[in-house]
């Protein structure tokens, strides 16, 4: 990367992005993922997609066995306070691109996808923090980066434990969009009023329109109405504060979370969209006896019939 070069977004924010590393990103990343699963640092089983529709709600699913060996710290552990965790001082071997001041992008060690990646903050912030400004122009940029060769993208926030976090480090995964079935914030087709009432949606959900001209101050503008509209329906469901965040090119979306019962594997923002990813056989099991979207509406604040 030159130190020198930069790539400016509209809003602003100077990136230490090159023209080159821009156009190289996925070449890049495919090139050390390939290393790392060579040398079993990187942890990856290819999986292919069972697409269900229960209740006019599509999902699919996706089993790995990959996420058995993810680690997700306890609620209490002291690594959700800064006291350590793995991106205070990231593996150099994993590190992709530095991203503007603030940001590291680095590949995923528990990949669903090649590649898959993290995006986390330099210095700790915790996970329960909002978003700012400066982590929607990196993601943004970075999606924007793979476009070309790894194809679309979208990015998640699972804000606090009951959102799916696995961390306490403020981190984003950048992921592929599904390419099997369309997500449902692609019906909103507003960038000012928000779409809260998507048919067949069984939870709570915000979702606004980007419009392409949108520069990353614009955008992050539309996630903090959304996120309030989010606050407002977590206190009037006297739920906690968690919640996620999905964007994309053209959307941004909200959903509020509440704690899981005992014993569910929590979904991620990823499974709240339908695009689920489970262990095992087993818990795919699980996902059918209570109903896939009964297991979404008891994870988030459900819609009254």
């Amino acid at each position: 990367m030159t130190k020198n070069s930069h790539y400016s977004d509209p809003n602003g924010v100077m990136e230490n992005w090159g023209a080159s590393d821009l156009v190289d990103l996925t070449a890049k990343a495919l090139r050390m993922f390939d290393e790392l699963l060579s040398r079993r640092k990187l942890f990856y089983a290819e999986s292919r997609p069972e697409i269900v529709q229960h209740e006019g709600f599509l999902f699919e699913f996706r089993q790995s066995p990959v996420l058995t060996k993810k680690p997700i710290l306890p609620r209490d552990a002291k690594e959700r306070s800064g006291n350590g965790g793995p991106f205070l001082n990231p593996d150099p071997d994993f590190v992709v691109a530095t991203i503007g001041h603030h940001h590291v992008l680095e590949l995923n060690m528990y990949s669903m996808f090649r590649p898959m990646f993290v995006l986390h903050t330099r210095e700790f912030a915790p996970q329960t923090d909002d978003l700012d400004v400066d982590d929607v122009s990196a993601a943004r940029n970075v999606m924007a980066s793979l476009q070309g060769g790894s194809g679309p993208q979208m990015m998640l926030y699972n804000c606090g434990v009951d959102a799916g976090a696995s961390q306490g480090h403020k981190h984003m995964q950048i992921v592929p969009l599904p390419s099997s079935f369309k997500l449902y914030p692609e019906l909103a087709d507003s960038t000012e009023e928000m779409a809260c009432n998507i048919p067949n949606i069984p939870y709570k959900h915000f979702v606004l329109r980007v419009p392409p001209s949108a520069n990353s101050g614009q955008v992050h503008a539309k996630l903090v109405r959304l996120v309030e509209s989010c606050r407002v329906a977590q206190r009037q469901a006297r739920t906690g504060d968690a919640y996620n965040v999905v964007m994309t090119d053209s959307w941004l979306c909200v959903i509020p979370r509440r704690r899981a019962a005992p014993g569910s594997r929590i979904a991620n923002g990823a499974g709240m969209m339908g695009a689920v990813w489970v262990r095992d056989p087993e818990e795919r099991r699980m996902w059918d006896t209570l109903g896939p979207s009964a297991q979404l509406s008891q994870q988030g604040i459900p819609i009254s019939p």
